[in-house]
């Protein structure tokens, strides 16, 4: 339809006339927000000139300090400085798709390290270690200790520009910080599916962390 057609278009200002609803549940929300908007037969939407005034990217980043305490499932923004990128590895679900994941772990100046799992497009994101990056709507999930998640709404963005806590990192690190003797919020051992049995609740558990609709099956 002519409304979808406009929502596809990227880095594009809208005016819309729709229902403001509060959310019912955020299990499968990929933002961080209390209330959606809601389409019916009766929604329009209209390409409107874009002023400038409206960020492309918003940040509210949470420390890694205060993940802790964060509710599990929620959606959040985290920055840090990228200390370790695995290789990628896929997965291959009953339909024959064949899902990539990839594991990039993150500091910040609290000395708290936490493992990001980077699902399908993502784990192709060219991350690299040594580099300050931003993850925006990633999900915190407690699978094998306190982890983050991308979700279908995520974005990734190294070195942000204009974003005082890209200085900010990039200074704390000139001053050769011992990134061994952080404390890692994710307690998970680092094992490629071939050296370990994983539980088919385990399994279930992996695919929720990536937000999708769809149903997921798995060759076991």
């Amino acid at each position: 339809s002519k409304n979808l057609a406009l929502l596809s278009k990227k880095e594009k200002s809208i005016t819309s006339k729709m229902e403001l609803s509060k959310l019912q549940t955020k299990k499968f929300s990929m933002v961080p927000n209390e209330h959606g908007l809601i389409f019916d037969k009766s929604s329009e939407i209209l390409e409107a000139q874009d002023e400038g005034s409206i960020k492309k990217i918003g940040f509210n980043f949470k420390h890694l300090s205060v993940l802790e305490n964060v509710t599990l499932n929620s959606i959040l923004d985290v920055i840090g400085y990228v200390i370790s990128v695995e290789e990628p590895v896929s997965m291959t679900t009953k339909n024959g798709d064949n899902i990539s994941k990839r594991i990039v772990t993150i500091c910040d100046e609290n000395e708290k390290t936490i493992d990001i799992t980077c699902w399908r497009e993502f784990a192709d994101f060219p991350l690299k270690a040594n580099s300050v990056v931003a993850f925006k709507s990633v999900k915190l999930t407690d699978y094998n200790g306190k982890s983050l998640n991308t979700t279908g709404g995520s974005q990734i963005v190294e070195n942000p520009q204009n974003e005082p806590r890209t200085d900010a990192l990039y200074k704390w690190v000139s001053q050769s910080p011992d990134f061994k003797s952080f404390e890692n919020i994710s307690q998970a051992e680092k094992k490629t599916p071939t050296d370990r049995t994983r539980l088919l609740g385990e399994i279930n558990t992996i695919m929720e962390n990536y937000v999708d609709d769809r149903p997921k099956y798995y060759i076991v």
